[in-house]
């Protein structure tokens, strides 16, 4: 019945869509991962009598056809330097390696090979980073690159170690940003909600598949224990991969200066930073210092995501304002020109990043130079800092010779909430407990503000992919100032936060911490000390 109606689907397809007509050809990258599906039913339902010669032989003529799209499109699909490049590659490898009776296989199987080798040099970074800037175009390119490792495998003609270094490299750096309760990351960068290879029953933002099967086509070892995301390592694997019983890897702090992914663990806990020293590709988002916390299995301050590509409003989501950062006179941090094209890419510098004995204490500092373009410039520093199982406390400062509005805002999930003006607190009963967002200066009140889904902007709404939005909580505070130190703190309840005399103290449930602050230009933050079961001080500055 499933084989019939494969071959139904793929009959229609033909009639419907002929060759080089009609939206359905525009794309490469599409017609690549169409190769791809049509292949994996093929082989799928080989020996299924649904199966005849007459259509094996028509689909073998749209391969031919689709690979001669492949090669047509290639030079404009790699002058993109993203996914669209390897996507191609990886169809035109496809062809060549399953179909060698066709005209010319010989030579784009060269040609796709060395591509492939070509572009996970230039695209995939030393640190793992992916040039798209984009959790989920990253699973893209594993996608790809899993598929092409195995073909190249079972084919006896395996890639260079080299490329299997590099994947290995990408999959850890997403395995390092998950939350190991649901499997899901920050929802990074654009999301137009694809997924290459749909081969488990897992949901949509479970990144276990993808990476468990990456990790072992190119290492042959596992990442995680047994569980649904197993079915794609079966698909691509065989059955002899779920048979191996490996050492399992740790997360730990994540540090990939190149692309300039930061993460930070505690407990229960992670926080993700994005602060880039310098863009080698374009830029997704203006996010310069966004921070995405999870705590709990829960990802409390979110990630917009993109909504839609289509939408003019919805490009809105793109920029500084509804990112967890602080935007200077409502302004982003680069200058958009296109859809897809920011300007004056500004830089990150990445102070400190470590953490005390014990791990009771972590911190990250770092600063971004996107608004030193305006007439007064301004600097923005941020420092995350991490105290026991499960409280964050992140500092901005901002210093100008002349007034600006600055705003930081929090984007959280829309849980039943509470919102206290004159503690600057708004209060979440979550499904994991209370959790709280406490936000203050020791430069003057802040003017907080709510909106949730709000109907005539993009303010208040989380988009998890591709034309989905779905209701969050956007808080922000808004000060006018030249020079201006914020404080926030996230965690779930704590007895009382006070500044004084440049240090800020927290009196927390498992203990109580302080944070030396610097003044003038130097480091936000110059020592914490945390005492709880243990005392815990580390030197920043």
């Amino acid at each position: 019945r499933l084989a019939e109606s494969f071959w139904q689907l793929v009959l229609d397809w033909r009639e419907h869509n002929q060759p080089m007509q009609g939206v359905n050809w525009k794309s490469g990258q599409e017609v690549g991962f169409r190769l791809m599906a049509w292949v994996f039913g093929l082989y799928a339902f080989l020996d299924s009598p649904a199966t005849t010669a007459q259509r094996v032989y028509a689909l073998a003529e749209m391969v031919l056809i689709s690979a001669g799209r492949l090669e047509r499109s290639l030079p404009y699909e790699l002058s993109q330097r993203n996914n669209h490049g390897i996507s191609t590659a990886v169809g035109l490898f496809t062809v060549a390696t399953l179909f060698p009776e066709l005209d010319h296989s010989g030579r784009s199987m060269r040609r796709a090979r060395r591509l492939l080798e070509r572009e996970v040099r230039r695209l995939v970074y030393d640190d793992g980073c992916f040039s798209q800037h984009s959790t989920n175009y990253h699973r893209v390119m594993l996608d790809d690159y899993t598929w092409a490792v195995r073909l190249a495998a079972v084919s006896g003609r395996p890639f260079s170690q080299a490329l299997l270094r590099r994947i290995e490299r990408a999959a850890n750096l997403l395995f390092q940003l998950q939350d190991p309760a649901t499997g899901r990351v920050p929802n990074f960068g654009a999301n137009d909600g694809a997924l290459v290879l749909p081969l488990s029953s897992c949901e949509f933002g479970d990144y276990r598949p993808a990476l468990q099967a990456a990790h072992y086509a190119v290492t042959g070892r596992l990442l995680y224990e047994d569980g649904p995301w197993n079915e794609q390592l079966l698909w691509l694997c065989g059955a002899e991969a779920l048979s191996r019983d490996d050492q399992k890897q740790q997360r730990t702090d994540v540090a990939a200066s190149t692309g300039g992914y930061f993460g930070l663990r505690l407990d229960s806990d992670f926080a993700f930073i994005h602060a880039p020293p310098a863009f080698m590709h374009r830029p997704s988002h203006a996010d310069l210092l966004h921070v995405d916390v999870w705590w709990r299995g829960l990802n409390i301050a979110l990630d917009p995501g993109s909504y839609s590509y289509a939408d003019p409003q919805a490009e809105l989501l793109a920029g500084t304002r509804p990112h967890n950062t602080v935007s200077v006179d409502g302004r982003d941090q680069m200058v958009r020109v296109s859809r897809f094209l920011w300007v004056k890419w500004p830089h990150c510098c990445t102070r400190f990043h470590g953490s005390g004995e014990g791990g009771a204490v972590r911190c990250w500092e770092g600063e971004h130079d996107g608004y030193l373009r305006l007439d007064h410039p301004v600097l923005h520093r941020r420092a995350v800092v991490g105290l026991g199982a499960d409280h964050w406390v992140i500092l901005d400062r901002l210093s100008s010779d002349g007034e600006h509005e600055y705003r930081l805002h929090w984007l959280l999930p829309d849980f039943q909430h509470r919102l206290d003006g004159e503690r600057g607190e708004l209060g979440l009963q979550t499904s994991r407990g209370p959790y709280v967002v406490r936000v203050g200066s020791p430069d003057g009140p802040a003017a907080l503000s709510l909106a949730s889904a709000d109907s005539h902007s993009l303010a208040g709404w989380f988009s998890p992919t591709y034309a989905v939005r779905t209701p969050a909580l956007s808080l922000s505070a808004t000060f006018a100032a030249m020079n201006l130190l914020i404080w926030s703190v996230l965690g779930p309840p704590l007895q009382d936060v006070e500044f004084a005399d440049n240090r800020l103290r927290l009196i927390l449930p498992e203990g109580i911490a302080e944070i030396e602050c610097g003044t003038g230009d130097g480091s936000i933050v110059e020592g914490i000390e945390f005492a709880g079961a243990t005392s815990t001080f580390l030197a920043v500055s």
